[in-house]
This record gives C-alpha cells, sequence and structure tokens, in this order.
C-alpha cells in the first residue's frame, strides 16, 4: 500500500454547552489514499465538523481531540540569498542556505528576510513526488 494521503484515528470535535460539552464528532477513524472520499450524512451529523478539525479551522471554545491526525509531508529546497532569515507561513525555519526543509502537503508562504530587512517571498504548492523548490531571489 503507498502512503496514506490523510490518516484520522478517533477524531473528537466538542462544544461546550450551558448543559456541558456536547460533542458533534464522536470516534471518527479514516484513512485516506489517492482515492476520493465522500462523506455523506444527515444535516448536523458532523460532516463539515470534521473537514474543519481537518484543517484545523475549529475556533475557541470549541475542542479538536484525536490520537493521530496526520497529513504527511515532502522535502523542499529554499534557494535564498545567504544570510537570509526564512519563514513558512509565518513561523520562522532557519537562515539561508537551508538544505531542504519538509513541509506537509498543500500550499505555503515561504518569505526570506534579508539582512538588510527587505523581505521577499513565494508561494508554493508542496506535493508527493517531484521537485518541490522555492526560489527566492
Amino acid at each position: 500500500m503507498s502512503t496514506p494521503l490523510l490518516e484520522v484515528e478517533n477524531l473528537r470535535v466538542s462544544f461546550p454547552t450551558h448543559s456541558g460539552r456536547v460533542e458533534v464528532v464522536k470516534g471518527l477513524s479514516f484513512t485516506l489514499g489517492r482515492e476520493r472520499l465522500g462523506i455523506v450524512g444527515e444535516s448536523g451529523s458532523g460532516k463539515s465538523m470534521t473537514g474543519r478539525s481537518i484543517l484545523k479551522l475549529i475556533r475557541k471554545p470549541g475542542e479538536v481531540t484525536a490520537y493521530t491526525v496526520n497529513v504527511p509531508s515532502a522535502p523542499v529546497h529554499v534557494l535564498a540569498p545567504e544570510g537570509a532569515d526564512i519563514t513558512v507561513d509565518g513561523n520562522a525555519a532557519g537562515k539561508a542556505p537551508l538544505a531542504e526543509l519538509s513541509l506537509p502537503l498543500g500550499t505555503h508562504e515561504v518569505t526570506a528576510t534579508l539582512p538588510g530587512g527587505s523581505k521577499r517571498g513565494v508561494t508554493i504548492a508542496v506535493r508527493f513526488g517531484g521537485a518541490n523548490e522555492a526560489r527566492i531571489d
């Protein structure tokens, strides 16, 4: 079997109410490879909350717990001027030259802050296979 694109084990999403916490997703588990997945259910059955929780879009006071929510990553070669501070999606990643970063699959903002303070950035789409590269000239 190939590497799964997404693994979710025992996903739970809950929200507080006046009478205590209410679980809107209760113990959902699945593994997704290259096939397509459709989530079907009645209104209010947790379809949207499942998607939002995987994408980390549940806001407080909502609470998401799971044994596993694993989105695979892939290597990204970062080419930027030497000495530049590199951030990915607003989080510090290191100083150029960087050999390689491991980033989750999907779209990311890679920014280089040059020694003089100016910033340059690119948006990259990280995918399985092939070369993933962030070139900041």
